[in-house]
């Protein structure tokens, strides 16, 4: 964790619980390759979206749940940073309502 935390800062979604859109706030330290997934309760990974190199900082995640076609569930929300320093990953819980 506390490697994960040297690297990107991943803050919980706003709103929660989500009714069609959300933001996911998450910090970088260094610049890296994000990718950002969702999981289901199940643990099944329904999306998953590469959102090339961004640059060193804080950036806000825009996720429109009316485009992912997803049912209402509790589900898992994924960022994975790589950098020269290697693969860093943190989750957090959302819950979509419909």
């Amino acid at each position: 964790e506390s490697r994960t935390a040297a690297q990107l800062s991943l803050g919980q979604n706003f709103p929660n619980p989500v009714a069609r859109s959300t933001q996911i706030p998450l910090e970088l330290k260094s610049a890296g390759e994000v990718v950002w997934s969702l999981w289901s309760p199940s643990g099944s990974r329904v999306v998953r979206k590469d959102l090339g190199m961004r640059a060193r900082g804080c950036i806000v995640l825009e996720v429109d749940f009316d485009a992912l076609c997803v049912p209402a569930a509790s589900y898992l929300y994924q960022v994975e940073v790589f950098n020269a320093s290697g693969r860093y990953s943190d989750v957090k819980r959302m819950t979509l309502l419909k």
